[in-house]
């Protein structure tokens, strides 16, 4: 879990964006709350110099959560030493999935997958580098 904790900036030209092409800087921040707890905030800007950030919580140890305020569930399990996922399921079905693995290389790759109703998919590969290691 050590390897995803700290402040990731984004890497525009590695990236492959279809949903949020808008989004010119990204910084991931992941910290350690506690052994299976992870809060999560990523703060951008987009082309058109405007500010956004989102922050939120993941529990590593499986367990589907209800987000509050919804009729959506989100689990997070640890794939191996490298690899997490974070699927967000309405009506037991998977609506989303995030997948974040920490590549050889020291990178960070998060894969964005979005199901819509019919069962098409977009996806996200934003690619970040590690430039802070405290988170």
């Amino acid at each position: 879990m050590d390897k995803f904790v700290g402040r990731w900036k984004m890497v525009p030209e590695r990236s492959e964006v279809q949903v949020d092409v808008d989004k010119k800087e990204n910084i991931y921040t992941i910290q350690q709350v506690r052994n299976n707890m992870m809060m999560i905030h990523s703060e951008w800007q987009t082309r058109d110099d405007k500010n956004g950030f989102l922050g939120y919580t993941i529990h590593t140890d499986g367990v589907p959560r209800k987000a509050s305020g919804t009729d959506w569930k989100y689990v997070t399990k640890v794939r191996g030493k490298n690899k997490l996922t974070t699927s967000k399921l309405e009506d037991n079905q998977v609506r989303s999935m995030e997948i974040r693995e920490v590549l050889d290389t020291g990178e960070l790759k998060v894969t964005s997958i979005h199901i819509g109703e019919s069962g098409e998919q977009s996806k996200n590969v934003v690619y970040y580098q590690k430039v802070d290691s405290t988170g």
